[in-house]
């Protein structure tokens, strides 16, 4: 019987994450499948990946609850698992967006690092005008998409984000700049990797 490919060598791993990568680019191609359909199929694609490489099952069974979970919504049933907590007041941001605020922070802590002063870096911030949905119509309505970075920043280094997922994707950052850094990384190749972060995908402004 075949091993598990976490017992392979590491270009069968190499070939069964190139494979993955490929199919969920696909499944997320353009006007693929409709609506949560396309998020359905990559957990499907992600189960299998998981099954083949050894993955325990119960971790591949959770993964199959979160599927049915969403596939459910299709006929009008909510599992408890997507049921939205109760909030007293306003809702927070999404996750959807803090995550674009993370990544914005991101790259705040990376211009910072390659040099630049709290102000440049707040005006290079400032050059990506996309990235202006991401402020809040309530917290950030009365500052500058400078200034707003530079509050997520704070928020996210400080902990202070309700967002788990957020500061989770901040943290590993932060780690993963300072290893570049460590490494010799030169205050161009930083900048560029500031770039890359602020490259968030386009979203609709939360209230």
């Amino acid at each position: 019987m075949d091993r598990p490919l976490s017992h392979r060598d590491s270009d069968d791993m190499r070939t069964a994450t190139s494979a993955l990568h490929a199919s969920l680019a696909e499944a997320f191609g353009a006007n693929v499948l409709p609506g949560r359909e396309k998020y359905i199929l990559a957990l499907h694609l992600i189960m299998q990946f998981l099954d083949e490489t050894g993955a325990g099952r119960n971790t591949i069974n959770n993964m199959a609850l979160l599927g049915t979970a969403l596939l459910n919504l299709n006929k009008g049933t909510v599992h408890p698992l997507l049921q939205p907590a109760p909030i007293r007041n306003r809702p927070p941001d999404t996750t959807e967006f803090w995550l674009g605020r993370a990544r914005v922070a991101a790259g705040f802590y990376i211009l910072l690092k390659s040099g630049l002063t709290r102000k440049e870096a707040k005006r290079e911030i400032e050059r990506h005008r996309h990235l202006q949905p991401l402020k809040s119509k309530k917290t950030d309505r009365h500052g500058s998409l400078g200034s707003a970075a530079e509050s997520w920043f704070e928020q996210l280094k400080e902990g202070t984000v309700s967002d788990k997922v957020a500061l989770q994707t901040f943290a590993g950052a932060v780690t993963l700049i300072d290893e570049k850094i460590a490494q010799g990384l030169t205050t161009e190749h930083l900048r560029e990797f500031a770039r890359r972060y602020l490259e968030v995908p386009r979203v609709q402004s939360p209230s």
